[in-house]
């Protein structure tokens, strides 16, 4: 087992980047830059985990595919295709994001994020994104949220059954309290 954190530390280049998560005894950790950076700053990242033995975990992509704000919606599924090939193309092990609020704000509690529908319309798109990249090294995962689906173990469990793709995972942060 790695440990690992979710916190991109401070630093100035992808050798630094990786040092720091090194002397912290971290050998696990997000990928720091999204599927805008240049391909280059891209590969530089991971050739620096590479060499510090450090396994880039995730990638997250943190926004709503349902955002009640059509233009924003697009927006947000675009992001979730793009940072899920990024998570690919790196061999990142899995790349996470939220289900989605039905609001304007990605992470937050709607009554409309309960609604059955919007439960397939994330089944289909998980399936739609599974599809599209087709993933030989990177699975797609969704956080656990009390306000949107999945929100139990449960249910969990049924949306890996309704999705009914291999490359559908799950996603678990355990916490360690941790003093940089």
């Amino acid at each position: 087992m790695r440990l690992g954190m979710n916190f991109t530390v401070p630093h100035r280049n992808p050798e630094e980047w990786a040092q720091n998560l090194k002397s912290r005894g971290f050998r696990a950790a997000s990928f720091p830059v999204d599927y805008t950076a240049d391909v280059s700053i891209i590969d530089a990242y991971v050739n620096a985990a590479a060499a510090n033995d450090i396994m880039i975990a995730e990638v997250g992509i943190w926004t709503s595919p349902w955002n009640s704000d059509p233009a924003e919606a697009e927006k947000g599924k675009e992001r979730c295709l793009e940072q899920f090939r990024l998570a690919e193309y790196i061999h990142a092990r899995c790349c996470v994001n939220v289900s989605g609020a039905a609001g304007p704000g990605w992470p937050l509690c709607y009554r409309e994020n309960f609604d059955p529908a919007l439960y397939d319309k994330n089944v289909a798109f998980v399936q739609y994104l599974i599809d599209t990249v087709r993933p030989q090294h990177t699975c797609y995962t969704l956080e656990t949220m009390q306000w949107m689906v999945p929100w139990s173990s449960e249910q969990y469990l049924q949306m890996i059954k309704d999705i009914d793709r291999p490359a559908f995972k799950v996603h678990l942060d355990p916490f360690v309290e941790c003093r940089l």
